[in-house]
């Protein structure tokens, strides 16, 4: 009797750890891609070979910079610690997955991603990381802390990609381990991860990103607020009165082909909601959005009974126009939140006259240097109560 137990203990274990790994497979495939297309559309690739002499086919722990920035992405989703509790932020109320209100289930991403006790792939850690990287003597040290600081980021940057998914940004719970909860869009995304679209919206900018909590929230132009009040998801639908926006604007009806297990494709008469995604950042980038909410066949039935509340569903169909908006939009947020973390640029230049080097001993190197240091930073961004720290690497 003994013997049996543990071994149902051990398979009880085993399938609690397979089921969330199988579930999250295609979403993770999803944001290494978001990623990779976010890389080539920031400015990191230059920032690193112009400042620190960084190139694309160089390793660290034998991954090149952007192996790790996809590997963070990839890392940021395990469930086995379950931090896809922290992955929430309602632009509305600041607060991340909860009941009520009341029951907190995990932190907001944007404290998550930014300093958390609890998080070392934070930005907090991604920074020291990358100090650690500049400043180590020894290059298998260096080595370790570029690899730690380009994984952090990859997690990080996870994070504002789940801004740019309705559920994540109107409380919308779907557990991974539950099946039937989980969040039809993302499962849309991630069953058809080559057939999106990731281009057309060029990486934000620092002058209006200019701090971290910008990328989240920002007088509307941050990503969490533009998904929150453009887009529903399948618990927030128009029907569901949870938010006020967005709002529909005009019914129409068409016919589509779904398919069906016996017959096939068949024809389908839709009713959609019409609706329209504001962008504030990009004003001239706002669209009228054809399928807001699809109407249930639900709502077919109930207006046999002049039934007043309209009932409404969502579909592969609605998740496509949704995917064309917000997966660029991803695309677009990462790009800029990689180049603000690597905005920084400093000019070192010789003074214009006098002895700028001085030795007393050619075995002990430099005793004294002058330069000039000039910050080149775009957008003149000011450094202030700070310190300039020169690491010098000496060759014989």
């Amino acid at each position: 009797m003994d013997g049996g137990y543990e071994v149902k203990q051990k398979l009880i274990i085993l399938f609690i750890i397979l089921i969330p790994i199988n579930v999250l497979s295609y979403e993770v495939n999803l944001h290494k891609k978001i990623t990779k297309n976010a890389v080539e559309s920031s400015n990191v690739s230059q920032s690193l070979k112009a400042n620190m002499g960084i190139y694309n086919d160089m390793k660290f722990q034998n991954k090149k910079f952007i192996e790790w920035l996809t590997y963070g992405s990839d890392r940021e989703d395990d469930n086995l610690t379950m931090r896809w509790l922290n992955h929430f932020y309602d632009p509305i109320t600041g607060k991340g997955l909860n009941t009520a209100g009341i029951i907190i289930y995990g932190n907001p991403s944007l404290q998550w991603g930014k300093e958390s006790l609890i998080n070392i792939w934070s930005w907090k850690y991604a920074r020291i990381y990358y100090y650690q990287g500049l400043t180590s003597k020894d290059k298998a040290s260096r080595n370790v802390a570029f690899a730690n600081a380009f994984r952090a980021l990859g997690q990080v940057i996870h994070l504002i990609q789940d801004k740019a998914v309705p559920a994540h940004t109107r409380n919308d719970a779907h557990p991974p381990f539950l099946k039937t909860q989980r969040d039809i869009y993302e499962k849309y995304t991630s069953d058809h991860v080559d057939l999106l679209k990731y281009d057309g919206y060029l990486s934000v900018d620092n002058l209006n990103f200019n701090t971290f909590e910008a990328f989240w929230k920002n007088n509307d132009k941050g990503l969490a607020e533009y998904t929150n009040r453009n887009f529903v998801s399948r618990n927030t639908n128009i029907d569901d009165n949870v938010y006020a926006f967005p709002v529909g604007t005009q019914v129409w009806t068409t016919t589509e082909i779904a398919k069906d297990a016996d017959l096939g494709g068949i024809n389908v008469e839709v009713k959609y909601l019409k609706g329209h995604a504001i962008d504030s950042y990009r004003p001239e980038l706002s669209a009228p959005i054809n399928r807001l909410a699809a109407f249930s066949y639900f709502d077919y039935e109930m207006e046999k009974y002049n039934y007043l509340q309209k009932v409404y569903s969502l579909n592969n169909f609605v998740h496509k126009e949704y995917s064309d908006f917000l997966i660029p939009r991803a695309v677009g947020y990462s790009a800029g939140l990689l180049d603000y973390f690597f905005r920084g640029s400093i000019e070192i230049t010789l003074p214009d006259s006098g002895v700028y080097g001085q030795a007393d001993s050619p075995d002990t190197g430099f005793s004294e240097i002058k330069l000039l240091a000039r910050n080149t930073s775009a957008y003149d961004e000011e450094m202030t109560d700070g310190a300039i720290e020169l690491v010098i690497g000496y060759r014989r």
